[in-house]
């Protein structure tokens, strides 16, 4: 079946693109003026000097040209790819556009120095990995909490949207001919017996920041005094939810089952990626930034809406407690929505006649990875 313009990149096609940005980045990117590029680097080497895949994408056709295509089809467009990479070893970030039929590499820009691409989900486990096995932090965890094992404390990542007076040095913006910074601020908690604790019930008041780029702590933030980590159990796990000592006194039993009965079938039609009900029409996509988009929502053949999606969330968290005035999030921009998906199959309440979208993703070496029923 032919793709349509507007349909996420396959898994064949993410690894294909990724094989050409290998490629044309072993060729034509040099790291040290030595000669010495990627394709010449191994895992031995460390993780540090692996070029990293930040996102993996349909580079969607503009408004005017997909009006172009979908008009009098005398239009010839072939989907495009677009692909995010980082150079961890020198701190820098380019873009490339790829025709996904022909492979050919359509511009490759580099990103402005002072900008820097979002927090992936391996980003975000490279930072913990740091953290965890940091020689100042476990000595801290030691001196102020009495804790060697550290295989039940679990480092948060944030993004680091403001340097405080003191973390100058760490600023990525500075212009003084250094490998630009990489932050993630991770916020400590401890989870008491098994990986299903709610660890934040457990806040640790120390606060170190990863340098990304260059592997290792930068700063570790901390109140004089150690503050006690409060050990109450506040779960909500369903095996644990008993053990929740502030719903004690409000445990119910459950409730009566809910089924909802469609003898003559779903209401809706689904074409791929196409989606009609009613006299609307609409198509699915998905990506790793904004997660669900709408494209093309028509009522009786009328536009309603060229695209729709959610383009960003800020929670303003607002607790006054040192180290979490630190606290800042643009969840969309920051992280990536679609990033941060959850499997529906994991168990949801969808009930009747219902239709599942898979997504398809790529991780930091360009591998592609399926969210089984992510919309």
């Amino acid at each position: 079946m032919t793709a349509h313009v507007l349909d996420e990149l396959s898994s064949e096609e993410i690894s294909q693109l990724a094989k050409v940005v290998r490629d044309n980045f072993s060729n034509s990117i040099r790291t040290d003026g030595k000669g010495v590029t990627n394709s010449s680097l191994n895992e031995e080497e460390g993780e540090e000097k692996m070029m990293l895949f930040n996102y993996i994408t349909l580079a969607e056709p503009t408004r005017k040209e997909l009006s172009a295509i979908c008009g009098d089809g005398d239009a010839v467009y072939e989907r495009r790819g677009e692909v995010m990479i980082i150079v961890p070893w020198t701190g820098e970030a380019y873009k490339y556009v790829i025709a996904v039929k022909s492979l050919e590499v359509v511009k490759v820009e580099r990103v402005k120095k002072g900008q820097q691409p979002l927090i992936t989900p391996d980003d975000c486990l490279k930072a913990e990995r740091i953290c965890k096995n940091d020689q100042k932090v476990k000595a801290m965890m030691k001196e102020r909490y009495g804790i060697e094992d550290l295989t039940m404390l679990v480092c948060d990542p944030w993004s680091v949207h403001v340097t405080e007076p003191g973390m100058e040095p760490l600023d990525w913006r500075k212009d003084d001919g250094e490998i630009p910074a990489r932050l993630v601020q991770t916020f400590l908690y401890w989870r008491d017996d098994d990986l299903d604790d709610n660890q934040y019930a457990h806040p640790i008041d120390l606060l170190p920041v990863v340098d990304l780029n260059a592997g290792k702590v930068v700063d570790i933030t901390c109140q004089d005094v150690a503050r006690e980590i409060p050990m109450k159990s506040v779960n909500y796990h369903r095996e644990k939810l008993k053990s929740n000592s502030y719903l004690a006194n409000v445990w119910r039993d459950a409730m009566k089952p809910l089924e909802i009965v469609q003898p003559e079938g779903a209401a809706f039609e689904v074409d791929g990626r196409l989606v009609k009900w009613d006299k609307w029409t609409l198509r699915v996509g998905f990506n790793y930034r904004e997660g669900l988009v709408l494209h093309d929502v028509k009522y009786d053949n009328r536009p309603i809406l060229h695209r729709a999606s959610l383009v960003e969330m800020a929670v303003p968290y607002a607790d006054p407690n040192p180290p979490y005035t630190r606290k800042c999030a643009f969840d969309v921009g920051d992280y990536g929505l679609g990033y941060c998906t959850d499997s529906l199959e994991l168990g949801c309440d969808c009930l009747g006649n219902i239709h599942y979208f898979d997504a398809t993703l790529a991780n930091s070496k360009g591998e592609p990875y399926v969210i089984k029923k992510a919309v």
